[in-house]
């Protein structure tokens, strides 16, 4: 059974001491942050723009346009500048530069986007927002679920906010117009390869050229990389040189690091290299020079690193751990540093943190086609090694889910809060690297097994924080993986997972669909807690319509199919039943079942599960006109859903404070309460508490009798 927060279930093998700690470890590594997640957003002032290259040369006629056009703005609406320009010909240099200087005008906040225009996997305006939302410090959890209310909040948020904004790499005029800011006096710098024609339709973006650098710049660019003496003795090797580039920033810093690792090599000689490569087939004299500077720079590196570069094409995202890099070729983590070193200092990656790294989508690119023939080796190492993590993370927060497939290992002893904050901040940190890899092997048949496994493994993030949209994309290609492998038990377990995602988005047609198919698969399969989940998760479908008692038919019904040893889920169906005896107004049962699965939860025990059992406990209290009885058992949820980190749900129970407290004509209680209410529905980034309060319509609420004074 699989409640929206999961259900117990059969568990094999055992994730021992040693392997736990490991993996902590290993977590630990990747620089991901567990603190307190309440800080309020008026409390985040984002800083994201990245440093500024140290190697820039020229762009005074770009500069002096961006000034004219930051002083002429009207500012009627943010001010939104377009940088356009081929491949590697510097645009997110300049924006870095120019907003280093200018960005003190703007001091609410400094953002970043990677839109990923160049990599042919575009981000989506959806999941754009959600990270600028996140940004701003909105909880995972409480980021809305569609385009429309995340382009919402991220209006709302800026409203009376100077903000700037550089989104990178763009490649639709969509992407930009979803996350324009809503006050006038922001500023928007895009970078693309091309103009966007469709943002010019009701927009008048300052647009600005970049392309290939002046001689004289393009050879200054050169000489701080390989040396002034090196260009005087050889000016004419030196202009040749930055002309083969095509006076590519990127290109000519390729082949001037080339050139700086080898101080004896003449200039004369680097040309002479990389004039045989010139002719490869492209059109663009920008992207010639950046694909033949690639194939000179790979030949110079020593055969394993130029493996390790190899073996990293398959990669599904730029960004990555050393150690999923160390899984790709099979090497130890200290000298799969080294080589990762050598090729930060070759310019091919970024280091973005400790022992992270990050390709430009360039080298990215050219790292996948020099390794067409280890892709399949690789990539199967890469997404085995994200599929082991992911179900170490997963089952150290939720140890008795029900899984399906190859055994999943269980803690030997309950985690800590620690540790399941690290393995939380894990999965959020690889939540995008482990979409790609769903996707990325999508219709790869080699992997069909673990494709549809990384899906099951994905829930646990993509349910807590939100990742709602990513949930229902990733299952729906899981589904389809376990069709054409006829494993029908996938096909359940899977489809139950995506239903709750549409349960959770509001969507009950779609859930209730989901739930269905589930649950004739998981009959034709004979499988009894394949068979018990998709009843209770029908039940779940008729208590979100207050169809109390054809929701407790399907709840009887899945205990009736259930295993008997599950305690976990016997605890949460005996929960599900009392709900539907509160719903019908049975409350004297209702007040039976729901301190009986209290009791269980405490034997298992469950801290989480208990706080939403007191919860249901005070509802109905409530509904059966005794608010203060809903007191004690309301304010054990709370601090349940304190210890346990969930502050959306604590603010939904001390709403549901507040009203018992109002109804029980304790107005100093209820006002407190109402307070705190506010206080955590900011935390999470809801505006106030009302958004809530409209989830409590039945309990006829009025805001006013107990809301703070002005």
């Amino acid at each position: 059974m699989l409640p929206p927060d999961g259900t117990d279930g059969s568990v094999r093998n055992e994730l021992s001491g040693h392997a736990r700690a490991e993996f902590l470890v290993m977590a630990g590594r990747a620089e991901i942050h567990t603190g307190d997640r309440r800080s309020t957003p008026e409390a985040v002032v984002p800083r994201q723009l990245r440093r500024a290259p140290d190697r820039f040369v020229d762009r005074d006629q770009q500069r002096a346009a961006l000034n004219e056009g930051l002083a002429a703005s009207s500012r009627t609406g943010p001010l939104v500048v377009l940088l356009v320009g081929p491949g590697g010909a510097g645009k997110s240099a300049l924006a870095l530069h120019w907003l280093d200087v200018v960005k003190g005008e703007f001091p609410d906040g400094h953002f970043q986007l990677d839109l990923g225009g160049s990599t042919g996997h575009a981000v989506s305006p959806h999941d754009a927002l959600g990270e600028l939302l996140r940004a701003t410090g909105v909880a995972p959890e409480a980021v809305a679920d569609t385009l429309d209310g995340r382009e919402k909040d991220w209006r709302t948020w800026t409203d009376s906010r100077r903000v700037v904004l550089l989104a990178d790499d763009a490649v639709t005029a969509a992407q930009v117009r979803s996350v324009l800011p809503a006050s006038p006096g922001s500023l928007v710098v895009v970078t693309s390869r091309s103009t966007l024609g469709a943002l010019w339709v009701d927009l008048t973006p300052v647009e600005v050229r970049v392309g290939p650098l002046p001689t004289d710049a393009a050879r200054d660019l050169l000489s701080r990389i390989v040396g002034d003496d090196r260009v005087r003795d050889e000016p004419g090797a030196a202009e040749e040189l930055v002309e083969l580039c095509g006076r590519s920033p990127l290109a000519i810093t390729l082949v001037g690091v080339r050139g700086r690792l080898r101080p004896r090599t003449r200039l004369t000689t680097l040309a002479e290299q990389l004039r045989g490569h010139r002719l490869l087939g492209m059109n663009v004299a920008g992207d010639v020079a950046l694909r033949a500077g690639f194939d000179v720079a790979y030949r110079e590196l020593s055969p394993p690193v130029a493996a390790l570069y190899r073996a990293l094409g398959a990669h599904p995202g730029p960004e990555f751990g050393l150690q999923v890099a160390a899984a790709a070729v099979g090497e130890d983590l200290d000298v799969v540093r080294e080589w990762l070193d050598d090729l930060a200092d070759r310019s091919f990656l970024q280091p973005v943190g400790e022992d992270r790294y990050r390709f430009h989508h360039l080298f990215w690119e050219h790292a996948g086609e020099t390794g067409a023939e280890v892709r399949a080796d690789a990539r199967r190492a890469i997404v085995e090694w994200y599929l082991r993590q992911a179900v170490l993370a997963e089952v150290l927060i939720t140890p008795r889910r029900w899984r399906v497939g190859p055994p999943y290992p269980v803690p030997t002893g309950p985690s800590t809060p620690a540790e399941r904050a690290t393995a939380m901040a894990w999965l959020e940190a690889e939540h995008g690297n482990l979409v790609a890899a769903v996707l990325a092997t999508a219709d790869d048949e080699a992997l069909a097994e673990q494709c549809w496994q990384l899906c099951q493994a994905l829930w646990t993030i993509c349910f807590r924080r939100k990742h709602h949209q990513d949930g229902v994309a990733t299952h729906t290609v899981g589904i389809a993986v376990a069709e054409r492998l006829g494993n029908v038990l996938a096909q359940a377990r899977l489809r139950c997972q995506r239903g709750l995602f549409h349960l959770e988005m509001g969507d009950v047609s779609r859930a209730g669909e989901d739930f269905a198919v589930a649950l004739a698969t998981a009959r034709r399969c004979g499988d009894r807690q394949a068979t018990s989940t998709a009843l209770e998760l029908l039940g779940l479908v008729a208590l979100a319509d207050r169809r109390g008692a054809e929701a407790l038919d399907w709840f009887d019904q899945a205990v009736a199919a259930a295993d008997p040893g599950n305690r976990r889920g016997a605890a949460l169906l005996t929960h599900h039943r009392g709900r539907a005896y509160s719903l019908l107004g049975d409350h004297d049962r209702a007040r039976t079942l729901l301190r009986d699965a209290i009791d269980r939860f405490v034997a298992l025990p469950d801290e989480y599960n208990q706080a939403r059992v007191l919860t249901s406990l005070g509802e109905t209290e409530l509904r059966a006109g005794r608010p203060e009885a809903a007191l004690a058992p309301l304010r054990g949820a709370r601090d349940g859903m304190h210890e346990a980190d969930a502050p959306y749900q604590e603010a939904r129970v001390v709403l549901l404070l507040a009203i018992a407290a109002g109804r029980a004509g304790l107005r100093d209680q209820a006002r407190t309460h109402w307070g705190q209410a506010a206080e955590l529905c900011r935390a999470v980034g809801l505006s106030d508490p009302g958004v809530l309060a409209r989830r409590f319509a039945e309990f006829e609420f009025e805001p006013d009798e107990s809301s703070p004074p002005a």
